[in-house]
Parts: structure tokens; C-alpha cells; sequence
């Protein structure tokens, strides 16, 4: 089967088509993940309760403040960086 870009499939069951493109690509088999698979992951995450969602909302919460601390730090530096080049530019 050769892929063309970002293409809809002609015709044909699309989690099939996926998991054999995944195969092709020498994804392992144990990483793969249907369509079917993936709309029960989608339902019982759907179905869980608020008690049940809220440890991976603090851990989502935690990666974003670790996220932006990163991206305050590239930007000093790269700002830095760009400042001393353009003091020696001058």
C-alpha cells in the first residue's frame, strides 16, 4: 500500500488501513492502536468521573507551568544571546 502525503483513503475501513500503514512502518504491534481501540479509550474516559480524571488534570496542570518555566528560560537566553550579538554588530 504506498501513502501519498496527507490524502483521504479512496475507499475502505480507515483503522485497517492505519494499523497496516503502522505495520509497514515497523510500528511494533503492541503500539498500535485501532480505531475500534481508540473509541473505547475515548468512551471510558468520557464515562469517568471527576474524581477519577482529576490526578491526570494535576499532572496536565503541572507539565504546563513546567512548559512555560522552559519557554521563560529559552526565551532569556535567546534574548540574551541575540543582545550580545547585536552589541558586537554595532
Amino acid at each position: 500500500m504506498q501513502h501519498s502525503g496527507f490524502s483521504e483513503p479512496s475507499s475502505g475501513d480507515v483503522g485497517a488501513q492505519a494499523t497496516e500503514c503502522a505495520a509497514e512502518r515497523g510500528v511494533p504491534e503492541a503500539l498500535r492502536l485501532t480505531a475500534a481501540r481508540l473509541r473505547q479509550i475515548s468512551e471510558l474516559w468520557t464515562q469517568a468521573t471527576e474524581v477519577e480524571t482529576e490526578p491526570y488534570a494535576a499532572l496536565a496542570n503541572m507539565d504546563r507551568i513546567r512548559y512555560q518555566s522552559e519557554l521563560e528560560a529559552y526565551n532569556y537566553r535567546c534574548l540574551g544571546l541575540f543582545a550580545r550579538l547585536s552589541v558586537k554588530l554595532d
